[in-house]
């Protein structure tokens, strides 16, 4: 009989007792015609995996490679305008190292990618990864533009191109300032998609206002009614009468 163990284990300190012979599991180890079997433990979205080759006779365990979790997974844009097709996003995934995770390691699912409101991306890893993780964009109303900015006594008119598609109504914004900021800065909702002109009072005589446009669309987030807005317009500078 012979005893494979440790040195200085209880089995050495057992087949010693007994009269048995022992060596060591190195020395047997050495002589071994290693028949390796690979282990892979997945990596989750949170935690690290491995690859590790494993002797199926005498049991020696190679050293185990890394596999990085997937830690960063971002979308190429945060948000696109209302186009009547699907918006599909692109996602680049990054591991803990620092390196890119190769596509052919998860796919990308689209729902709720078309009209306006918020869309999500569910990423499914595949391969030596497991888990998923669900990001999420904001689809935009399609802008308008503005087509006219008249004067008016202590006032400005100003109208637009309609946008009657996924489009609730509008908002004109007007300032003293050219970058719109500052307590001269203003806006005037406009509640049906259907008006495109508005007549603006209440404004100094002889001064010079900057003014653009946006659409609006009330869109169902999370359960709750909420305006979603387009782009800002070019702006247009008119001085009133």
């Amino acid at each position: 009989v012979t005893i494979y163990g440790h040195a200085g284990s209880t089995a050495q300190s057992y087949a010693a007792s007994q009269g048995y012979k022992f060596q060591t599991l190195d020395a047997m180890q050495d002589k071994c015609q290693h028949k390796y079997q690979t282990t892979v433990k997945k990596a989750t979205t949170r935690k690290n995996g491995s690859i590790q080759k494993i002797c199926s006779i005498c049991g020696k365990a190679e050293n185990a490679q890394v596999i990085p979790y997937p830690k960063t997974v971002k979308l190429s844009k945060s948000s696109a305008a209302y186009n009547g097709k699907q918006q599909k996003p692109p996602v680049t995934v990054t591991d803990s190292a620092g390196k890119k995770v190769a596509a052919e390691n998860y796919s990308v699912t689209y729902s709720n990618n078309k009209n306006v409101g918020k869309g999500a991306a569910t990423v499914t890893f595949k391969n030596n990864y497991t888990g998923s993780v669900k990001k999420t964009f904001q689809i935009q109303p399609k802008g308008t533009r503005l087509s006219k900015v008249s004067p008016r006594a202590k006032g400005i008119t100003v109208k637009w191109k309609r946008q009657a598609v996924q489009t609730s109504g509008y908002q004109i914004q007007y300032s003293e300032n050219s970058k719109f900021k500052g307590n001269t800065t203003k806006i005037v909702k406009i509640g049906k998609n259907k008006t495109v002109s508005k007549a603006v009072s209440g404004l100094k005589a002889g001064k010079k206002y900057y003014v653009r446009v946006r659409t609006y669309t009330m869109a169902k987030v999370n359960g709750k009614k909420t305006a979603i807005y387009s782009s800002w317009s070019q702006s247009k500078n008119i001085r009133t009468r």
